[in-house]
C-alpha cells in the first residue's frame, strides 16, 4: 500500500514538473522566434530594396534560409501566392501566419505586429514597403527584449511552479 502511494506521489510530482517546464519551454522558445523574424524580415528587405525581386521568390529564398517560424510563415505565404488561393500579398501572408501560429512561442502582440506588416506587402512602392518593414522590425526588437528578460524571470519560476506544486499535491492528499 506504502508502496503504490509512492509511486503515485512520484508520477504526480514528475507530471507537475513536466508540466513546469513546458510552459518555461514557451517563454525560452519566444526570444529565439522573435530573432528568427527579425532576421527574415531583414532579408526581405535587402530583396525589395536592392534585388527587387517578386515577392514569391524573395519568400521562397528566405524561407530556405530561415528557421521557425519565420521558415513555415514564408513557405506558406510562397505557396498561397504562387498557387492563387492567397488572393492579393497581404490576404496570403495573414493566412499563412495564422497557418503557422499554433506551433509558435508568440504572442498576441507579435501577431499583430506580423499581421499589420502583412496588410502593406504588395499594396504600395519599394519605399513604403521598406518602412513598414523597419517599423515591424522595431516593434520585434522591442517585443525580443521583453521576451529575453521575461524567459529569464519567468522560465526559472514556472519550472520550480511545477514542482512545488506536485509536492503541494502529494502532500495535501496524504
Amino acid at each position: 500500500m506504502i508502496a503504490v502511494k509512492l509511486a503515485g506521489g512520484l508520477l504526480v510530482i514528475t507530471a507537475s514538473t513536466a508540466l513546469g517546464f513546458l510552459v518555461a519551454s514557451n517563454f525560452e522558445r519566444r526570444p529565439g522566434e522573435l530573432a528568427e523574424l527579425i532576421t527574415a524580415l531583414g532579408l526581405l528587405e535587402t530583396e525589395i530594396t536592392y534585388a527587387a525581386t517578386p515577392l514569391a521568390e524573395a519568400f521562397a529564398g528566405i524561407a530556405a534560409r530561415a528557421g521557425r517560424p519565420a521558415r513555415e510563415i514564408l513557405s506558406e505565404a510562397r505557396r498561397r501566392l504562387t498557387s492563387g488561393e492567397g488572393g492579393t500579398a497581404a490576404e496570403a501572408w495573414a493566412r499563412a501566419v495564422n497557418a503557422a501560429w499554433d506551433g509558435t512561442a508568440l504572442g498576441p502582440a507579435d501577431r499583430d505586429t506580423l499581421l499589420d506588416f502583412g496588410a502593406s506587402l504588395g499594396a504600395s512602392d519599394r519605399e513604403d514597403q521598406v518602412k513598414h518593414i523597419r517599423l515591424a522590425v522595431e516593434r520585434l526588437r522591442k517585443a525580443e527584449a521583453v521576451a529575453r528578460a521575461d524567459a529569464a524571470r519567468l522560465a526559472r519560476v514556472w519550472k520550480n511552479l511545477g514542482f512545488l506544486g506536485g509536492v503541494m499535491i502529494v502532500i495535501v492528499s496524504i
